[in-house]
């Protein structure tokens, strides 16, 4: 469950036994963002400071959560034009940022999150075991009631049993908790795995939480059963020429830096001598009343090879007064030092969280500068540096620019052409190769030029029933796996912001 410290949200449909969700969140704080036309709670929780708005207009009501350029008046003339739940595709990418977006719209209710995946969607059946009305109901004006009892309004089925009513959250533990869930055995035991092919990464370890898929949205009727899980984005076709598309990634970073910098508070970044944090950082200075409201941060390392400080004070050197401060990696912890200390963990099991305890000891260090909001250029790599299954496509499309590339790449690899083109001609699709590997029909050397993706290894360790479980999970899965995108090279690209724990934001806080 997450701690007291941390941020969530739930949705509820339109019926008056949903409110006893609210019953089993965290009291500390909880609070009611927005309400349905009729007065119920539609979505209530947590959200960090200034991190929610929400709009009335009619029938809808429009809430978004998270980093959202848009200002009140926009979204309340957006909830103005309102008429149905497809008509909130375009808003998912109408403002900078990151958030979530929940509506609802004559009692529909649609919740989704960012194409990405960044920020998720999960849900489940509240009532379907008889839960309801065991925690509490909400009072008139949203106070925690001690003891309520579900209304009369339509919360039980026709033979008197509870019906069972789809909730959603932005946290699969807090669902988990809200839904009294179990823990499934099985995904459990995957999650010991160091990656997960797609889908299985999407698949939350408890029982009655599903995951909606990144770039579609949850919908639901008032009476809150038949959720429909529908797509609301698209990847587009690679039309864009280099320079067109380096302009637009520009302005898209250039905006999302804005969003999060706006304001007069101290806020941080990372200035590590890479482009990724190099570049967020100088976008951040860009839009700071002064200098004394803005600090980096730039960790030195032993290694005497290692170029990234004198990169980075030559970037600090172009910022006039800039408050660079420079630090050695000697005070940080050690991986895996300070885990059973670590507050705010993720909301499902990830190797991510062996970097919990640096991540903190850095954004303690931000807090001391009075920053509210520390950037960084997480995620960065994944999204620019491309993977090598490009070549896969390439080969397809322009054959004679691939076999150059792919002397060069043989070179690298200290491979021979030969085998490197070989893999090339690899023409399985993906649930072929997905269960290759499952059943460990594996005819040579995984290879990142031409794999569909990084099929994971069970560690020696595992005990022989969660070995099985695992086998048995991955040989269930291969028999109807679907790649994330028609080609290797698109696969591979989506993958790692897709993985738990994979590719993060380029802004924290």
């Amino acid at each position: 469950m997450a701690d007291a410290g941390w941020h969530y949200f739930v949705a509820l449909p339109d019926v008056e036994g949903a409110a006893a969700a609210v019953g089993r969140l965290p009291t500390d704080g909880v609070r009611i963002l927005l309400r349905h036309r009729s007065g119920r709670p539609c979505v209530a929780g947590r959200p960090a400071e200034g991190r929610a708005l929400v709009a009335e207009r009619g029938d809808t009501r429009l809430a978004v959560i998270g980093h959202c350029s848009a200002t009140q008046d926009e979204l309340a003339a957006a909830a103005a034009r309102i008429d149905d739940l497809t008509d909130l595709d375009r808003l998912g990418l109408a403002w900078a940022g990151s958030y979530h977006l929940v509506a609802s719209v004559r009692g529909r209710l649609r919740v989704q999150g960012t194409a990405s995946g960044l920020r998720r969607v999960f849900h489940g059946e509240l009532g379907a075991h008889g839960e309801l009305g065991a925690h509490g109901e909400l009072g008139a004006h949203g106070e925690l009631g001690a003891h309520g009892e579900l209304g009369a309004h339509g919360e039980r089925g026709a033979h008197g049993g509870l019906r069972a009513l789809t909730i959603a959250a932005d946290r699969a533990d807090v669902l988990a908790a809200v839904l009294d869930a179990p823990l499934d055995p099985a995904l459990l035991a995957l999650r010991t795995l160091d990656a997960l092919p797609h889908p299985l990464g999407d698949l939350p370890p408890w029982h009655n939480v599903s995951a909606v898929p990144p770039g579609s949205y949850l919908a639901l009727d008032p009476d809150g059963r038949r959720p429909l899980v529908k797509r609301w984005w698209q990847a587009p076709e690679p039309v864009v020429s280099l320079t067109e598309g380096g302009q637009l990634l520009r302005q898209a970073l250039d905006d999302a830096v804005r969003v999060r910098t706006r304001g007069t508070q101290p806020v941080s970044a990372d200035l590590s001598g890479g482009m990724d944090s190099t570049s967020i950082a100088l976008l951040a200075a860009r839009h700071r009343p002064s200098p004394t409201t803005f600090t980096t941060f730039t960790m030195e390392n032993d290694d005497q090879a290692d170029e990234d400080v004198q990169w980075a004070r030559q970037a600090a050197a172009g910022l006039p007064d800039l408050n660079h401060i420079v630090y050695s990696n000697r005070e940080l912890p050690r991986f895996f030092g300070g885990l059973m200390e670590v507050d705010g963990v993720p909301d499902e099991p990830s190797t991510a969280v062996l970097s919990a305890p640096r991540l903190r000891a850095i954004r303690q260090r931000a807090l001391a500068h009075r920053s509210r909001l520390h950037l960084d250029g997480l995620g960065g790599d994944q999204l620019l540096r491309g993977h090598p299954a490009y070549q896969h496509d390439l080969l397809r499309h322009r054959p004679l620019l691939a076999a150059q590339r792919l002397r060069v790449l043989s070179q690298l690899r200290r491979s021979s052409w030969g085998v490197e083109a070989r893999g090339l001609l690899d023409g399985r699709s993906y649930r072929r190769w997905f269960a290759d590997r499952a059943h460990g029909r594996v005819r040579r050397t995984p290879n990142p030029l031409s794999d569909w993706g990084h099929f994971p290894s069970l560690p020696v360790w595992l005990t022989p029933d969660a070995r099985d479980l695992v086998a048995r999970t991955l040989h269930d899965a291969a028999a109807t796996a679907e790649p994330l995108a028609p080609t290797r090279g698109g696969t591979t690209t989506f993958w790692p912001s897709r993985t738990p724990g994979g590719s993060s934001a380029s802004a924290t806080s």
